[in-house]
């Protein structure tokens, strides 16, 4: 995890971004865009806390996020899953928003990979 042991580094100077959703003052989700290269991003670290689902908020989050990638000039947007099987909900989410199955695209542990063009 050593993008989040140096977000400004690993997000806000290179292309990316890395949102936070609070409650008061309490951290309850996050999302990012990283870089990939000058035409591709990638979705991630989005999660909010199991109270805060189905509110909404995931969903403005994630649109937030590829505004931005829209802005910035990336022309696609990825993500892995790690267990399709655990995260029914998520990849039914990421479908709402546009994202399609792909094969693999880098060597992470997981198991769904992702795409959606912008």
């Amino acid at each position: 995890m050593s993008d989040i042991e140096n977000v400004e580094t690993h997000y806000f100077r290179n292309r990316g971004i890395f949102l936070v959703v609070c409650d008061d003052e309490r951290v309850v989700g996050t999302g990012a865009i990283h870089y990939l290269d000058n035409s591709t991003c990638e979705l991630k670290r989005m999660w909010l806390l199991k109270d805060y689902r189905g509110q909404g908020l995931g969903m403005k989050l994630a649109r937030s996020l590829i505004d931005f990638a829209k802005k910035v000039g990336y022309g696609k947007v990825l993500l892995d899953l790690f267990d399709k099987q655990k995260q029914l909900q998520a990849i039914a989410f990421y479908q709402k928003l546009g994202f399609r199955h792909i094969e693999r695209y880098n060597d992470s542990p997981c198991t769904v990979f992702m795409e959606k063009l912008l």
